[in-house]
């Protein structure tokens, strides 16, 4: 585990839960397997996880709800799937490639080890 931690800038409400989706760039898919144990670093706390999935998928794809339920914060709220690419591009160097409906990104399952 000596791989940079999984980190998150805002306290997402899925952290609160035992086992959560986190939504990344493509090359993660290969990068990352499925039984590894990560560090996961939010705004508050540090904790360890093991990666239970791994899915290649089309934001246009992904679903409103699933959206909803991987991204909002106290204080944001996704609409529509747009809100949700504006958020990814918000993270992301003006010089990266910006995400789009099109874009395929990996979901990472993560499952807290407590």
């Amino acid at each position: 585990m000596n791989e940079k931690p999984i980190k998150f800038r805002h306290n997402y409400f899925k952290l609160a839960k035992d086992e959560f989706t986190t939504i990344r760039g493509k090359a993660q898919f290969k990068r990352l397997k499925v039984g590894k144990t990560v560090w996961v670093e939010t705004p508050t706390e540090r904790f360890e996880a093991m990666i239970k999935g791994l899915e290649l998928k089309r934001v246009a794809d992904m679903g409103l709800d699933f959206l909803k339920a991987d991204a909002e914060y106290p204080g944001f709220v996704i609409e529509c799937p747009l809100d949700f690419a504006t958020l990814l591009n918000s993270f992301r160097a003006p010089a990266w490639t910006q995400v789009t409906l099109e874009s395929e990104l990996t979901i990472i399952t993560l499952k807290k080890i407590i």
